[in-house]
């Protein structure tokens, strides 16, 4: 009762949570649950009103604002939510506990991100995933067959409020089958071959955003900051730099190699605001060269007026997209600044050089 409560709770006045595949999620039976990007405790939460299990989340679940911290822990209570701290320092704690879960047929959830380097307080190693479903599944008392399943979240429309989140689960990975089956195999342990299908799955998200996709990102990005530049740099008298002249900074490249990784869903919905920009620009500027080279009734009063109209709402979204990625950035920035030591690697960067 009080989860059916909850669920229209965050539905109608919190947030709007869909799970694509819900069916998916086993019903019993001892289940680890992969975020495939560290969540918020809202996320975390949607989870567990949504799933018709009790969910044990390894992490963190709160948030610098204090009154909220009480409004979380009373939810926990109630959806049945079971969570705790972690650190780097306590792994075999957190093995102990998760062990303890999924001998008891529980269901675990935990962030985990690709590679050996992602390892923080803020999500796990796929290869430290690994290794703990290995010490499990090879003990010789633990007979339960062990369920992998990975999330990937999404959170569209980002500038209306964040109200809206999109759950995608994949395909239940038998870990037992897979670990025996590959224990006598000459290519290497059975973690790592654990390790390759984690990783792989991680990578396959459906809000991710392709190689190819990033520098089509990258050029609309350059396209309307120079816009944006030409338009204030026209009210300038005696100005004779051109945007032409310019190229991205390197902070927004390199957010947008973070954001590809960290924040796939905030680049994705990003990267579909510039699209739509661009192709509203490309049906204004049609609309303008007919109308002036058109016939005397085409330039008539009204149709200038609504392209004007046009105009200003065109204008008015450019600012908007552009206020956005500078909250980003400024974000990004703002942890690289705080954080030294968990900074992830940058891509390398070519240096800005005037066309």
């Amino acid at each position: 009762m009080a989860r059916s409560l909850l669920r229209l709770l965050f539905r109608a006045s919190v947030r709007r949570a869909r799970i694509l595949n819900p069916g998916l999620v086993p019903e019993s039976g001892p289940v680890i649950v992969a975020f495939s990007q560290p969540p918020s405790p809202n996320d975390i939460l949607l989870l567990a009103a949504e799933l018709p299990r009790v969910v044990r989340w390894v992490g963190a679940l709160e948030t610098e604002n204090h009154r909220r911290n009480l409004f979380l822990r009373l939810l926990s209570r109630i959806l049945g939510l079971r969570g705790n701290k972690t650190r780097v320092e306590d792994r075999e704690a957190d093995f102990l506990r998760i062990s303890t879960e999924l001998r008891a047929k529980g269901l675990v959830a935990l962030p985990v991100e690709i590679g050996p380097d992602a390892e923080s307080n803020r999500s796990f190693s796929s290869r430290t995933v690994a290794e703990w479903i290995w010490r499990l599944v090879s003990q010789s008392n633990f007979r339960p067959e062990v369920k992998l399943l990975v999330v990937h979240l999404s959170h569209p429309n980002p500038g209306k409020g964040d109200k809206e989140a999109w759950l995608h689960f994949t395909p239940a990975v038998s870990t037992r089958d897979l670990l025996l089956a590959s224990r006598h195999q000459p290519g290497g342990p059975p973690v790592q071959t654990l390790v390759a299908v984690i990783e792989q799955i991680l990578a396959q998200n459906p809000f991710f955003l392709r190689e190819d996709q990033v520098g089509i990102f990258l050029e609309d990005l350059e396209a309307v900051v120079k816009i944006d530049m030409k338009e204030e740099w026209s009210e300038l008298l005696d100005w004779k730099q051109q945007p032409e002249d310019f190229d991205l900074s390197r902070l927004l490249v390199r957010w947008t190699h973070y954001a590809r990784q960290h924040a796939p869903d905030r680049l994705l919905a990003l990267s579909e605001s510039l699209v739509r920009f661009r192709r509203r620009s490309q049906q204004l500027a049609l609309r303008q060269l007919k109308l002036e080279t058109g016939s005397r009734w085409l330039a008539w009063g009204p149709r200038r007026w609504r392209l004007r109209h046009l105009q200003d709402q065109l204008r008015e979204e450019r600012k908007s997209l552009l206020a956005e990625i500078d909250r980003a950035r400024d974000e990004y920035l703002k942890m690289q600044l705080s954080s030294p030591t968990q900074r992830s690697p940058s891509p390398p960067v070519p240096a800005p050089s005037p066309r």
